[in-house]
């Protein structure tokens, strides 16, 4: 059987809910949201998959694979309106004396009828789920989830939002459908609907969904390597990550997660409330209807986002192991040799622009950064070849003098990474649409990018130069790291 599962990645109003993540990447209790999708529908007999994304597509590729890992096929499928990606269905391959397919929307987590949810309708074009809703002329509203025909999903109008689709579904089961009530329908798309799905999910309200962590006892669910204070509370239901530590006299629960990775610290207290991977909370703080990304507090009930810099409050834990500070000092290494050894050159070079008066001065940002522009950290860079320097085209000989050679002392100084984005200034972000913004904030600068490395010179601001970005954001490992460097050092010797 086939499933069509669309993920886009944006929530209706879920920034600054997502923090760089896409919305169905994020955590409901024990796994992400798509994980949790995925997951129901192998178990029941669906192997065959075709994904619609749009925001963020990179991160469900490298945590999802290529399905052997759940012994199934993924297909990937980029729409360019995330408001309506159904347009991407009618260019699939379908065949009219197939099995029924399942079209779903992974940030949704409908209560389903257990069992027989997962049987396809006999005879019926369209079987809709619906949740009941006050003061609609219908009475329902459609979940996201459905059963159609193969003739249907390739007939649906390309145009249309989710709540027109769902609509135009709900008219034809009239004519050869059939619609089903459930519940309650558990769609996170903003903050305070994380919490609320979170909440059912731990209560065991939304079958067939469950939480899969080892139970230590009724309503608590485990992790890995979970380690908590002898005289700390843990109220039902709750979820610990891997690697979570919980310290003395904290209380967790009820209707709280704290993801892996994570600190709760003495005499604090979690209550109906996330904290996400690789958060601290500090020492008698009380969180209720809120949401820790690290340095950052998301509290549901006023609707209010705060980024705190005072790490002994909300901060973030460094998880990454030796390996990226070994990666760090390596670089540093490297950078120091290189000046060492070509000083000379940038002294001609800075002369040389100095000279021509394209010797300039700019502030651009320290990357990572929250998303308030309050709180963006800046420092000074040279840029040799005018106020276009850094970013416009170059051969691989210019990019070296211009910009590697004279960029190696913010490597020696930790501003600057022998690969990532390029470096912009405050006013060159803000100008960057919302989704790149948030991949950019939420990644690291560097020398060079992948896609320079090899030679190419995306245009300024087109839709290449983003996925050039997110393919270098993506991947932060020094394996990467040095692949991109042999791959220049190659171009460098005319090479590719």
């Amino acid at each position: 059987m086939r499933a069509i599962v669309v993920a886009t990645g944006m929530g209706v109003a879920a920034d600054p809910l997502a923090g760089g993540r896409a919305i169905e990447m994020l955590p409901v209790a024990d796994r992400p949201l798509v994980q949790h999708v995925l997951e129901l529908l192998v178990e029941h007999g669906i192997t065959e998959f075709d994904f619609i994304l749009h925001h963020l597509p990179e991160q469900f590729e490298a945590f999802l694979g290529d399905g052997r890992r759940w012994g199934a096929t993924f297909r990937w499928h980029l729409a360019q309106d995330p408001e309506r990606p159904y347009a991407r269905m009618a260019a699939l391959a379908w065949d009219d004396k197939a099995d029924p397919v399942l079209l779903v929307h992974a940030d949704t987590l409908p209560t389903l009828p257990v069992p027989g949810w997962a049987e396809p309708p006999a005879g019926s074009a369209v079987t809709v789920w619906c949740e009941a809703v006050d003061g609609d002329a219908s009475g329902a509203a459609w979940s996201g989830w459905a059963w159609l025909t193969p003739a249907m999903a390739a007939a649906l109008p390309a145009r249309l939002t989710r709540a027109e689709l769902g609509d135009w579904l709900l008219a034809q089961t009239a004519v050869d459908g059939q619609r089903t009530m459930v519940p309650r329908c558990g769609r996170v798309k903003d903050a305070a609907a994380l919490l609320q799905v979170q909440r059912w999910l731990l209560r065991g309200e939304l079958p067939p969904f469950t939480v899969r962590a080892r139970q230590d006892r009724e309503g608590v669910w485990f992790g890995r390597q979970v380690s908590v204070a002898p005289d700390a509370r843990l109220v039902a239901p709750l979820y610990l990550g891997d690697r979570v530590r919980i310290g003395r006299a904290a209380v967790i629960g009820p209707d709280a997660v704290v993801c892996g990775e994570s600190v709760v610290d003495a005499q604090s207290t979690v209550a109906a409330s996330l904290v996400l991977p690789g958060s601290y909370v500090g020492e008698l703080l009380e969180l209720e209807d809120a949401i820790v990304d690290r340095g950052r507090l998301i509290n549901t009930r006023l609707g209010a986002v705060v980024t705190l810099t005072d790490a002994f409050i909300l901060g973030s834990l460094d998880v990454g192991g030796p390996g990226p500070w070994l990666a760090r000092l390596a670089a540093r290494a490297l950078a120091a040799a290189g000046l060492l050894l070509s000083w000379p050159v940038v002294l001609v070079t800075a002369l040389w622009f100095g000279l021509r008066g394209s010797l300039l001065t700019e502030e651009v940002v320290r990357l990572p950064a929250p998303a308030g522009r309050g709180s963006w950290r800046t420092y000074r860079l040279r840029v040799f070849g005018g106020a276009a320097g850094w970013s416009s085209p170059a051969g691989p000989w210019q990019r070296l003098c211009t910009r590697v050679l004279p960029g190696l002392w913010h490597v020696l100084c930790g501003r600057l990474h022998l690969i990532g984005l390029p470096p912009r200034t405050p006013s060159e972000i803000a100008a960057l649409p919302d989704d790149w913004q948030s991949l950019y904030l939420g990644s690291r600068a560097g020398l060079l990018t992948e896609a320079e490395a090899r030679g190419e010179s995306p245009e300024p601001g087109s839709e290449l130069q983003y996925l050039a970005e997110a393919v270098t954001a993506a991947h932060r490992n020094p394996g990467y790291s040095a692949r991109v460097c042999g791959r220049y050092l190659l171009a460098l010797c005319g090479r590719r």
